[in-house]
């Protein structure tokens, strides 16, 4: 079943969808396990409509490792533009 994200209220769960998908994605594909909380904010570009954009914060961590680095701007921007849904990723976090 679906994780149903509506404005404000569930606004803690859709970050830690979010992060615990980045989370098994950069394992599954750079076989690294790294602690993402600090990397990334959510900011609500349209509480009606229950929009997001997921802004990075990275660290020297993240700056310092070009494929991490990478990954994570590929995965923003899909999320950013509504290629990627939280539906999206709450299944492939169930294939990971």
């Amino acid at each position: 079943m679906p994780l149903p994200i509506k404005p404000f209220e569930h606004y803690n769960n859709a970050a830690s969808l979010i992060n615990e998908y980045l989370q098994a994605k950069i394992k599954h594909e750079l076989d690294l396990e790294i602690n993402l909380t600090e990397e990334f904010v959510l900011h609500h570009d349209s509480p009606v409509k229950g929009k997001f954009l997921i802004i990075p914060t990275y660290s020297d961590q993240i700056l310092n490792n070009q494929s991490l680095q990478l990954l994570l701007d590929n995965i923003f921007l899909r999320l950013n533009n509504g290629e990627l849904s939280l539906e999206d990723v709450q299944n492939e976090l169930s294939s990971l």
